[in-house]
Parts: structure tokens; C-alpha cells; sequence
């Protein structure tokens, strides 16, 4: 216990730069999770309780304990972590969360470049009869149809005048576009279609870190007695 409270002090100085109420950080499945940056614990009048002491989490529930929760798993809420032997917990839970979702993202990246790989074989190369042509059907004489220098233009109905006129189209197509809600920001962070890849699984090694430094934290301020 001595050389973790010599651990703790060490990771205590380290970590003064940091804003106090930065989160940790974010597991696989959106929680937030959050401590206060500690102090050295020999401080005078340093005897942190109640929230000020331990992780604070903001999801949604963990599968695994929607029984004993009278809120639907899906829903959000605070949750308060305030013993080493629950962090200690919650760290391994985390390391597993985190390294599973690690080995899908890698194998969901394997599959989108062998994917790849095989419509790149399958696309006709540049300068070919069938990448010529548009549609891979040659002419009699192997040459590709000619086109007509208007296919795909679309000419609108409202004249010119009218366009000139209509000082605000710009405007009103701007501000139709601008987001509204909440969910509307947040797609902007995660538009449809986007997939994190293992990098950013990988991130979340960090935030187990950083719940294992809590966890050795209360670990040394019971067994100081400052419970």
C-alpha cells in the first residue's frame, strides 16, 4: 500500500494540467464518465466524500444490472462509483467492454478493405472500350458511342429574370438546412453512414486507465482511514 500511495502521489502531481471537470472519457456504448481531478492526499483538510469522491457516469444502464434498476436500460442517468472494490470492478468490466469492441471495429475494417479490393478488380480501367462507353457495350467498330454535348444537362423552368429576382432562394436554402434540435448537432458529430474505425476504438484504453487510477486512489484513502 505504501508504494501505491507513492503511485497515486506521483500520478496526482502528473495530472494538475488537466481541467478539473474534464471527463475521462467515453466507453463503447456512449457513457460519459467523470472524477475530479485529485489532490495529493496528505494535504491538509483533503478528505473528499459524497460526489466529490470516486467516478460519476452519464448513460444509459448496463444490461447486466437492469434488474436491479427501475429505469429502462436505454434511458440515461447519474451513476455514483465511491468504493475502490466497485471501481476496481468497473475497470475490468471496462478493459473487456473495451478490447471487444476493438477486435470488431479491426474486423469490420478488414472487411470493408477486402470489399474494396474486389470492386476496385471489378471497375474497368481507365482509357478500356467498356470505361469509354459508360456502359461496357462497344460499337461495331470497337470504338465507344458517341454523345451528345447536352446528355445530363438539365435546363430549369424559371427563367433567368426570375432567378435574378429572387434575391433570398440563397437564404431560405441556408437557413431550411441549419440544424434545430439536439439530435440534429449530433449527427453533425456522427453523421448517418459514419463507422468509427479501431483507432477510435482503441481510445477507449485510455479511460480504463484512467478508472484504474481512481480505483488505486480510493484503494489508498481507505486504507488511510479517510473513508
Amino acid at each position: 500500500m505504501r508504494l501505491r500511495a507513492g503511485q497515486v502521489s506521483l500520478n496526482t502531481v502528473a495530472a494538475r494540467k488537466q481541467t478539473k471537470f474534464a471527463p475521462l472519457g467515453t466507453d463503447p456504448d456512449g457513457r460519459i464518465y467523470f472524477a475530479l481531478t485529485p489532490r495529493l492526499i496528505d494535504e491538509e483538510r483533503y478528505r473528499p466524500t459524497g460526489w466529490t469522491r470516486g467516478i460519476m457516469v452519464w448513460g444509459p444502464g448496463i444490461e447486466e444490472h437492469a434488474a436491479q434498476d427501475e429505469l429502462p436500460t436505454r434511458i440515461p442517468r447519474w451513476s455514483h462509483i465511491s468504493t475502490a472494490v466497485d471501481a476496481r470492478q468497473l475497470a475490468k468490466w471496462l478493459g473487456w467492454r473495451v478490447r471487444k469492441a476493438i477486435r470488431v471495429a479491426e474486423a469490420e475494417e478488414a472487411q470493408r478493405e477486402k470489399e474494396a479490393k474486389a470492386a476496385a478488380k471489378k471497375t474497368p480501367k481507365k482509357g478500356s472500350a467498356a470505361a469509354a462507353n459508360g456502359n461496357g457495350t462497344p460499337t461495331a467498330n470497337g470504338k465507344p458511342p458517341s454523345r451528345s454535348t447536352f446528355d445530363g444537362v438539365v435546363i430549369p423552368r424559371t427563367g433567368l429574370k426570375n432567378a435574378v429576382d429572387d434575391d433570398d432562394s440563397d437564404a431560405e436554402s441556408a437557413l431550411s438546412d441549419a440544424p434545430e434540435t439536439t439530435e440534429d448537432l449530433l449527427a453533425l458529430l456522427d453523421p448517418p453512414g459514419y463507422v468509427p474505425g479501431a483507432d477510435k476504438a482503441r481510445e477507449g484504453l485510455s479511460l480504463v486507465s484512467a478508472v484504474e487510477n481512481v480505483a488505486a486512489l480510493l484503494e489508498v484513502l481507505e486504507w488511510k482511514g479517510y473513508a
